[in-house]
């Protein structure tokens, strides 16, 4: 695992009707097997499902874009 960057965002939450801020972490990972609660697909975190998406999948997913549009950007622009 490594270290890229720190980065604080501010942005409306549409969910929770309020403006919050996120401090994000990004790291790069190399992954040489999955562990159990992991496949290619999906993983769990806490009994929260989520799923692995490249920078492209997610500029191609038209609800990323719509909520999360300057974070996918962010991290194409320190992870390329």
């Amino acid at each position: 695992m490594k270290y890229i960057v720190t980065a604080k965002h501010c942005k409306y939450s549409v969910s929770d009707d309020v403006y919050k801020i996120f401090n994000h972490k990004l790291y790069t990972v190399t992954l040489e097997s999955y562990p159990e609660n992991m496949n290619e697909d999906t993983f769990l975190i806490d009994k929260s499902r989520y799923k692995w998406m490249s920078i492209e999948e997610m500029e191609r997913d038209e609800r990323v874009m719509e909520v999360n549009e300057e974070i996918v950007a962010f991290v194409k622009a320190k992870c390329q």
